[in-house]
């Protein structure tokens, strides 16, 4: 079963009380710093674990929340300075 190790609801009763969406729940998986420790992103290495899948839940959300944000942006310090090479000076 789920072991709650943090307590339940604190992350939800936060959000609600700053005015932010609560994104979800992630689980924790020792799977994830084996996996990390072995270069290996663990979303794409264990995508069907528990974790993985709510890490992609809350990537949907952060995206469709952001749809369309920034894309007439430049990035900081314009176009131009983000494509020149460095000096080395």
């Amino acid at each position: 079963g789920r072991v709650e190790v943090f307590g339940s609801g604190g992350g939800e009763r936060l959000a609600l009380r700053v005015g932010v969406p609560f994104l979800g729940r992630i689980p924790l998986d020792p799977h994830v710093a084996e996996s990390g420790d072995q270069g290996k992103p663990f979303a794409a290495y264990l995508q069907q674990s528990p974790v993985a899948q709510e890490f992609q839940a809350i990537v949907e959300k952060v995206l469709a929340a952001t749809k369309g944000e920034g894309e007439d942006q430049e990035p900081e310090g314009g176009a131009a300075q983000a494509r020149e090479a460095p000096s080395g000076s």
